[in-house]
């Protein structure tokens, strides 16, 4: 019987494991401890914010639930690893475990601010440390089934004959480590999005830039009639950051890819086996196809997740630059009758409940809203650093769902402002030649070729009259009609290297020079 058996086993032991299953059995363990770090790190904010218990007195409990952890994994595993039922050898123990952290966490939330804060914090470290006990029998069987699982790839049936889930799903590895590990990585897919959906927009911005050349416009500085430009200048500007802000996050890719691995529990390394961490990085830089490295000093790594920080502020200068154009956007489509109305924002849906024919600007806005938001995450995130403290910053929860929430919500925002908003954009040509031929800043060129103080009195005179610049200057006998109109023109100021010449020609002709 064995020798019919032997081979058929020794058979399976040559089956490759597919990719998927590796990644998705592999990650089964750390999503396990990743919702036990939400978990934990809710708790920790409910303990300080709600309950009011001192920050000193939150961080001893981090520091005795490490230790708790450390003596709760391997007597639980023993007394698993003895356990013999049908069901296996874990399996028992998560009908104790579940109900115990559903009950526990329940009775956590007991808690109240009025209690003594003696009794408050001896609450705090009962229901903590049961909550603990009871997510480690929720762990051990998930090692089990992840266990179970390869054995099954590897042998064609359950058991611990090649993969033990204590020995070998749970080797070498602490959450310490892999939590962090985990976010790096799992930050390249949305950092290669965030690029992608940066560089279309740009394009867009770029196409919007050309549409509109030869659109002459107003332009505004401190909300005040300014200097002409052409729309596409001012398009041109929107591409130009858009581009800027990509740059930047391409350089934040390669810190991706540096992960603290390896580090086990404090960055030692300990428990590890050797030869460990070199084969993990070997295989996790195939799998990539790009190289994943440690970071330099693993030590650094565990205590100043500070890359997290960097992203993050990235982050929110996109978002804000994002703002700051769709800003723009509404101010330049605001009207229709009385408003800026140089560029017609695309319309989605009706802007109001009671005046018909309202439509609001509705991507712009939605734009604004979530750049309140990223730098809302982003305060949460400086805190959560700031917070950290010795071998370990332990406000991971923070860090991934601050971060991965600004991840989604500007890759979605960028896709939506570009294609439903950007994408549809038109120009009201006649009203941007309209107040751009009716400006008073138009004085400027007054100013250039006959001096200052005579600019001056030709913007006065416009104010007083209601005249515009170039029949202004007609009529104060400063420019015959055809002057007036080959220099008081808004297009040709928009182009110094252009206007230059012509001024100094007629300065030449009046013979100021």
């Amino acid at each position: 019987m064995s020798s019919n058996t032997a081979p058929s086993r020794q058979q399976d032991t040559n089956i490759k494991v597919p990719l998927i299953s590796k990644i998705a059995y592999g990650l089964g363990d750390v999503g396990c401890n990743f919702s036990w770090m939400f978990v934990g790190n809710f708790l920790m904010i409910f303990y300080t914010d709600v309950c009011g218990i001192s920050m000193a007195a939150v961080s001893l409990l981090m520091l005795v639930s490490r230790f708790w952890d450390a003596i709760n994994d391997p007597v639980i595993g023993s007394l698993s690893d003895r356990t013999r039922t049908r069901w296996g050898r874990y399996r028992p123990w998560l009908l104790i475990g579940a109900p115990l952290t559903a009950v526990v966490l329940v009775l956590t939330f007991w808690a109240h601010p009025a209690w003594p804060d003696r009794a408050k914090s001896l609450y705090m470290y009962i229901t903590y440390c049961v909550l603990v006990l009871g997510y480690t029998c929720v762990n051990m069987n998930v090692n089990e089934v992840i266990g179970n699982r390869a054995n099954e790839i590897l042998t064609g049936h359950k058991g611990t004959e090649k993969v033990h889930p204590n020995t070998h799903v749970n080797m070498g590895q602490s959450t310490n480590d892999t939590i962090p590990s985990a976010t790096h990585l799992g930050m390249i897919g949305r950092v290669d999005e965030l690029i992608k959906q940066l560089d279309l927009l740009a394009a867009s911005l770029r196409k919007k830039e050309e549409e509109f050349k030869d659109v002459v416009k107003v332009g505004r500085t401190c909300i005040q009639d300014a200097l002409p430009l052409t729309l596409g200048q001012e398009f041109s500007g929107y591409a130009s950051v858009v581009e800027r802000m990509a740059r930047k996050v391409r350089h934040l890719r390669p810190g991706c890819f540096e992960i603290v691995m390896g580090g086990s529990a404090v960055g030692t390394g300990f428990s590890a086996a050797p030869g460990y961490k070199d084969a993990l990085y070997v295989e996790l830089s195939k799998q990539y196809g790009e190289e994943v490295k440690p970071m330099e000093n693993l030590f650094d790594g565990f205590q100043n997740p500070d890359f997290i920080v960097e992203v993050s502020g990235v982050l929110k200068e996109v978002a804000m630059t994002l703002s700051k154009i769709c800003k723009d956007f509404r101010l330049m489509g605001s009207g229709p009758r009385s408003g800026f109305m140089e560029v017609n924002v695309p319309a989605l849906s009706p802007g109001s409940s009671i005046m018909p024919g309202k439509i609001n600007p509705t991507v712009p806005e939605m734009v604004i809203q979530i750049s309140h938001q990223v730098v809302g995450n982003d305060v949460a995130i400086s805190m959560a650093y700031d917070e950290g403290e010795l071998d370990l910053n332990v406000w991971d929860a923070t860090f991934y769902k601050c971060l991965f929430e600004n991840f989604q919500l500007i890759n979605s925002e960028l896709e939506i402002l570009r294609v439903h908003c950007v994408d549809g954009m038109t120009a009201n040509k006649e009203r941007c030649a309209q107040e751009a031929n009716s400006s008073i800043a138009l004085s400027t060129v007054v100013a250039t070729a006959l001096g200052y103080p005579m600019g001056v009195k030709v913007a006065h005179y416009c104010e007083q009259t209601g005249k515009n610049v170039r029949e202004a200057v007609v009529e104060m006998g400063l420019m015959t009609v055809e002057e007036a109109k080959k220099l008081v023109d808004p297009m040709l100021m928009t182009n110094p290297h252009a206007a230059g010449p012509v001024v100094d020609a007629f300065k030449k002709e009046k013979k100021l020079i």
